[in-house]
């Protein structure tokens, strides 16, 4: 091929081996995150059920701020045992504001307690 090619033929050959001196770099990030915990046996407490909730939550955060991404909507979906499963969608209507919490208050409203005063 490389007597044929010149080096164009030496590339092709080399690509058809699995061989590919460059760099690969990711162009679209997935359009969708998810993250799963799956109870070992039937969970009844309610504070075991909203703890690992509550550590989904900052999973699926720590993900989404990693890659730079803001979420446009979430579907929380519960899957009981025995296979019925129960979806809750929401979805904001336009972009959501990087300056507001989960709960929507303006995270610029809080100010640190002072310092000084502490002494």
């Amino acid at each position: 091929m490389q007597r044929l090619l010149g080096k164009a033929g030496s590339t092709a050959v080399g690509r058809a081996r699995g061989i590919d001196p460059r760099t690969v770099t990711p162009r679209h990030l997935p359009a969708s995150v998810s993250v799963r915990h799956r109870f070992p046996h039937d969970v009844l407490d309610g504070a075991t059920a909203r703890s690992a909730l509550l550590r989904l939550v900052v999973q699926l955060g720590v993900g989404l701020r990693r890659r730079g991404q803001a979420a446009r909507a979430l579907t929380l979906t519960l899957t009981f045992a025995g296979g019925p499963a129960w979806e809750r969608p929401a979805a904001w209507p336009s972009r959501p504001d990087t300056r507001t919490t989960c709960a929507g208050s303006p995270t610029s409203s809080w100010t640190p307690p002072d310092s000084s005063a502490a002494d």
